[in-house]
């Protein structure tokens, strides 16, 4: 992890490959050449590391997520969605599996998506990624007397004084306009997750089981 870090893959896929032929069935080994894989845009060969750990280990978590990924990068909706939802089996708590699989089904299945939401751990419902991701649900769904409900509960809370005022002048409209709901909603998203800028390895999750 220290090498892919510092973006040398190339000496992190050495290290991991001499690991791997001392003890081919090194769990670990695998799982971590597989990000490397998924990183660098080998996908045939991430899948195939995957699938030797699901041998070992049906209920990660981690290997299903990243198996997700898989299907992602691969544009298979079914399967990513099949991927996130046995993560989710194993270890409910996984927020960015519940969060992707929300967004997956948001376009045809709004309700699905709120269901999956509210069924979030309690430790995790008042996190802002979960009330960002409820609102395009509740937006797709055309629930928007809620949708400005939950706005104005996290205006209360927005840090920025510029995404305040924005909401603040708009928000009397946005339970009878969607399209201004929906440009709402995105200044709200860009609002929460400027907070963190993203990082090219932030597709891969942290290492849980």
């Amino acid at each position: 992890q220290a090498y892919l870090a510092l973006n040398r893959s190339a000496d992190a896929e050495k290290v991991l490959g001499d690991a791997l032929k001392k003890n081919a069935k090194d769990a670990d080994a695998l799982m971590q050449r597989s990000r490397i894989y998924l990183v660098t845009g080998r996908i045939t060969e991430a899948q195939a590391d995957l699938s030797q750990v699901l041998g070992f280990r049906r209920d990660s978590a981690e290997v299903h997520y990243l198996l997700s990924k898989v299907h992602q990068a691969r544009g298979d909706a079914a399967n990513r969605r099949q991927e996130l939802t046995e993560t989710l089996r194993v270890k409910p708590e996984y927020l960015p599996a519940r969060l992707e699989l929300a967004e997956v089904l948001i376009p045809t299945n709004a309700r699905s998506a709120l269901s999956l939401l509210q069924e979030t751990p309690e430790r995790q419902k008042n996190s802002p990624q979960v009330a960002v991701q409820r609102n395009w649900a509740l937006l797709a769904a055309g629930d928007t007397a809620e949708l400005r409900g939950e706005i104005d509960r996290m205006l209360a809370v927005a840090k920025s004084p510029e995404l305040k005022a924005e909401i603040s002048r708009n928000r009397g409209e946005m339970a009878s306009n969607l399209q201004e709901a929906s440009r709402l909603q995105q200044q709200l998203n860009l609002g929460v997750t400027s907070q963190q800028a993203p990082n090219p390895k932030d597709l891969l999750p942290p290492r849980t089981r």
